[in-house]
């Protein structure tokens, strides 16, 4: 999967710059509906992103990224993690240790919990409440996202002071810099995050369910596949199987892009907004007792929808010459993560970590 939910709009910018025959337009992307439906709905999802403020290229290679870490921009997206600001730290352990932390997976675990602890410990943050994510290639860089607006504008000489010195996790001293980023003010798309067995069309799965709730299928829809096949759970793809059995997750939507400045629709959902993406403001389920977890209330978190009519209404619209597009990331919930209320059972909140919403298809319709 490709790895570029946290690039910045500068870099995007300079690397179109750089090397514009690796990309493709936007605008050619959208003449591509008979010819690549793949192609077609990334220039779709490009183009509302574009809309909302976020620089946008796709990238024209097929082939999967390296060092696969199961963490995509269009994860990123759905997750709308509810800040303007991320941080981007740059450690350096030398060129061995760097690549053996972007190829081993234990070894990562085990860099990014101390490194958790460390910042826990720094500015007495429960370690739920940070994020880190996107490990890059170079010296090893991560993106840490503190869930806390406490966070958003840290004085980043302080910040790297405290990892100069701190004997209690002596290999982070090899921070070499941080740097302060805006949230998908940049974002790269690619073909390599396509897979053609995913793709469907109307009307599959009627009156099932998928990972214990009913299942509304996208009737009317054409589903682009993405590539999530064995890249969760150490190759474990029960999460995403079909026939409600154990360990599957269920079915959901997310409208990408809705018209910010319409009166008419409660801004309910994940706003995209310009400078990144958060939560909406209502978060009308807040303060209601949670059905799935009883004690609880419902919370702030990220809406979903397992209905594809409600989606539908939080989706953006892309018009190209006479016709026009909606677009809708569909996605996986992981059960234990759901949190719903019965006033407003059409609502689905997650508010865990960025693994527990999963997109798998990207979905348009003409409208």
């Amino acid at each position: 999967m490709c790895i570029y939910g946290n690039m910045m709009k500068k870099e995007i910018q300079e690397e179109k710059l750089k090397n514009p025959g690796k990309f493709i337009e936007i605008k050619d992307a959208l003449k591509m509906e008979k010819k690549d439906q793949g192609l077609f709905a990334l220039g779709l999802l490009a183009n509302i992103l574009e809309q909302n403020g976020t620089e946008v290229v796709i990238d024209n290679d097929n082939k999967e990224e390296e060092n696969d870490v199961g963490t995509t921009c269009l994860q990123f997206i759905t997750n709308g993690l509810g800040h303007k600001t991320s941080y981007g730290l740059h450690f350096d352990f030398g060129i061995r240790r760097n690549q053996r932390l972007l190829n081993d997976k234990n070894e990562y675990e085990k860099f990014k919990e101390r490194l958790k602890d460390k910042l826990s410990k720094d500015y007495n943050i429960p370690k739920n409440k940070i994020i880190v994510t996107c490990p890059q290639k170079g010296s090893f860089r991560v993106q840490v996202i503190f869930q806390s607006d406490d966070f958003n504008n840290l004085n980043i000489k302080d910040f790297t002071e405290k990892f100069k010195n701190d004997n209690d996790f002596p290999d982070l001293q090899n921070l070499k810099y941080i740097q302060q980023d805006v949230i998908l003010s940049g974002c790269k798309l690619s073909k390599g995050q396509l897979d053609a067995r995913g793709n469907r069309v109307d009307g599959w799965g009627v009156n099932e369910k998928r990972g214990g709730k009913p299942y509304d299928p996208p009737i009317g829809w054409k589903g682009i596949g993405l590539r999530v096949t064995d890249k969760y759970d150490n190759g474990n793809n029960t999460w995403i199987g079909m026939d409600n059995s154990k360990g599957e997750w269920c079915v959901a939507y997310h409208g990408v892009g809705r018209n910010l400045n319409s009166p008419d629709v409660k801004k309910i959902t994940g706003l995209i907004v310009k400078g990144g993406f958060e939560p909406g403001k209502n978060q009308a389920c807040k303060e209601y007792p949670d059905l799935n977890h009883p004690g609880r209330n419902v919370g702030e978190g990220v809406y979903c929808t397992p209905k594809i009519n409600k989606a539908e209404t939080y989706s953006g619209v892309s018009q190209i010459n006479d016709k026009k597009y909606k677009t809708v990331l569909m996605v996986r919930v992981k059960p234990d993560a759901l949190r719903y209320c019965k006033k407003e059972p059409d609502y689905w909140v997650v508010n865990g970590t960025t693994d527990e919403i999963r997109p798998y298809r990207i979905l348009y319709k003409e409208c």
